[in-house]
């Protein structure tokens, strides 16, 4: 019985070999990284290629899993345990226009980008290139996107919706740019910039700060801000401490000009008196005598 029972179990040894083989390949595959990089372009007005630099990759399996920058060459390199995968790209005021044939956009997103290492040699170093030189002829390029945040500014004066002119409209994207303008006689604003998300802000005299508007130009909405009145406003825009400081101001200043004023009316009635010389009585009688001698 006791050899009976070895050469069964070497034969359940030898029969279950078989199915463990497929299971190591697979996790011998699952553990062999791969090194992938490409190049981005940025097109031009003149249609040339030129490399991007700060442009966001992240790598994209239902959430984003690894994120790097393009250098100055446009490169960016990642290491992924799959030769299939996502990809997005994000720059402030650009977008995907073209991609190499190892590339494309899957038709559930317009953003997210498929790659696919299958058929692609790897290099001499053993990385798969997704494209070629950002100035060579396929790369992934992207073009600047350009839109306008529009609208218009209402001021709530006590129940009157009124046009406001020359309010100051603000808007700050996420890396802290800044674009301005003012509203014209009717209240409208226009401002251009790149496509993306900021936070809109309104200051106008007499009337409180709007409340933050995100708003994006790729959106292509009208937006309407309605300011309210500042219920301390008293006099050109100013509110009441201001205004009764300035009051203050004016009323002291012209206390002193006044004073100075009379002050030198005082000075000018000093200067023109005169000391008149009266004769006295003998030269009166003196003077009487030679008048009745001649």
């Amino acid at each position: 019985m006791r050899y009976g029972i070895f050469p069964m179990v070497i034969a359940m040894i030898l029969l279950s070999a078989p199915l463990a083989l497929p299971a190591m390949a697979w996790d011998s595959d699952a553990a062999e990284e791969y090194t992938v990089y490409g190049y981005i372009a940025a097109i031009t007005d003149d249609m040339n290629n030129a490399p991007l630099e700060g442009v966001k990759v992240s790598t994209f399996l239902g959430t984003p899993m690894m994120e790097v920058v393009s250098d100055e060459e446009g490169r960016f390199e990642f290491k992924t345990n799959s030769k299939s995968g996502f990809l997005t790209f994000h720059k402030e005021g650009y977008a995907i226009k073209t991609l190499p044939s190892t590339m494309s956009r899957p038709n559930y997103d317009h953003d997210i980008i498929a790659y696919d290492l299958n058929g692609i040699e790897p290099d001499e170093n053993g990385a798969y290139a997704l494209s070629s030189l950002a100035t060579g002829d396929h790369p992934i390029a992207m073009g600047a996107t350009v839109g306008s945040i529009y609208g218009q500014v209402t001021g709530d004066a006590g129940g009157t919706i009124i046009k406001l002119n020359n309010a100051l409209v603000t808007i700050t994207n996420s890396n802290g740019r800044v674009y301005t303008t003012y509203t014209d006689s009717n209240g409208y604003f226009s401002i251009e910039c790149p496509y993306g998300s900021y936070e809109l802000n309104v200051a106008c005299s007499g009337f409180e700060h709007s409340e933050p508007m995100i708003v994006d130009p790729s959106e292509q909405e009208s937006y309407t801000v309605v300011m309210t009145m500042n219920v301390n406003t008293a006099f050109l825009g100013l509110n009441l401490p201001h205004t009764f400081e300035v009051i203050g101001i004016g009323v002291i200043t012209l206390i002193l000009c006044v004073g100075f004023i009379l002050y030198r009316m005082t000075q000018n009635k000093h200067s023109d008196i005169v000391a008149i010389d009266y004769p006295d009585e003998m030269e009166i009688e003196e003077n009487r005598e030679d008048d009745l001698r001649s």
